[in-house]
Order: structure tokens, then C-alpha cells, then sequence
């Protein structure tokens, strides 16, 4: 009994000692349209990730009778000599009841803000707008990362 309240003792030191830093991303869908179609999707969606990985696929909506999904994913990178954050978005079409991707993920880096506990309300300034087009899918958004210390 003595060797397990031990055991338990030292997993417990050396966790509280090596914390990882914990990650919180905020994403925010605005718009959603297609080249190839005249409608588009205007959504607030709002994605939050806090943790590592990728998220579901989440549906966006219909555009021309056609499901639009978008997974997420974030990652740390830590090729070169520090560590950076990076985004992986894929674009789903939905065909005959079955989510199919798009075209293949893009990846970019994120800007991160150091903080030391998670924002509760996000900052006014237009910091994180952007937009990304893959084979005529277009999406409009806010993106924020953050790194909890």
C-alpha cells in the first residue's frame, strides 16, 4: 500500500512539474460561396478548439442543393528551431449521403498570442480576418490562437 501512495505521489510531482501548454483557437466562420454557384452561405459559426487535433467535420451549409463541410485541425510544428502553431482546413462536399473531400488540406502557420489564462471575450480589433479558396470554395473568417502559460 505504502509503494502505490508512492507511485502516486511521484506521477503527481512530475506532472505538475512538466505542464504542457495548453492551446485555445477560436475560429469564426463569416461566409461560405462557391465559383461555380451564385449563392453563397452567410453564417456565424463558431469553431473552439482546446486541444491539439482536428476537429469533426462540420457542416456549413447548402449551397445549390449541395452540403458544404469544413474540418479543422491545428498542430505543433517544431521543424526549424522553435515550436510554431499551424492550421490544416479541408473542404467536404456532401454526395449522396456521404461527406467526400473537396481537394486536399491546405496548412498554414497561425500567429499565437502568449496569455496566461483563456480569454473570456475576444479583442475588437480586426486582427485574424481572412479568407481561403480552395478549387472555388471560398471561405471568409476570424481566426485567433492563443497559448496558455
Amino acid at each position: 500500500m505504502r509503494k502505490l501512495f508512492l507511485f502516486i505521489g511521484l506521477l503527481h510531482s512530475t506532472a505538475s512539474f512538466s505542464q504542457i501548454d495548453s492551446i485555445y483557437a477560436r475560429i469564426e466562420i463569416k461566409s461560405v460561396s462557391w465559383e461555380e454557384h451564385r449563392t453563397w452561405i452567410d453564417t456565424s459559426i463558431i469553431i473552439t478548439l482546446e486541444k491539439l487535433g482536428k476537429t469533426e467535420i462540420i457542416n456549413l451549409g447548402m449551397i445549390d442543393g449541395v452540403e458544404i463541410g469544413l474540418q479543422w485541425e491545428l498542430l505543433k510544428s517544431r521543424l526549424g528551431e522553435k515550436e510554431v502553431l499551424v492550421n490544416g482546413k479541408a473542404y467536404y462536399l456532401k454526395r449522396e449521403g456521404k461527406w467526400e473531400m473537396h481537394q486536399r488540406p491546405t496548412y498554414a502557420y497561425c500567429e499565437s498570442k502568449v496569455v496566461s489564462e483563456k480569454p473570456l471575450t475576444m479583442p475588437v480589433d480586426d486582427y485574424g480576418g481572412s479568407s481561403s479558396t480552395i478549387q472555388g470554395l471560398q471561405l471568409e473568417y476570424r481566426e485567433r490562437y492563443f497559448i496558455i502559460k
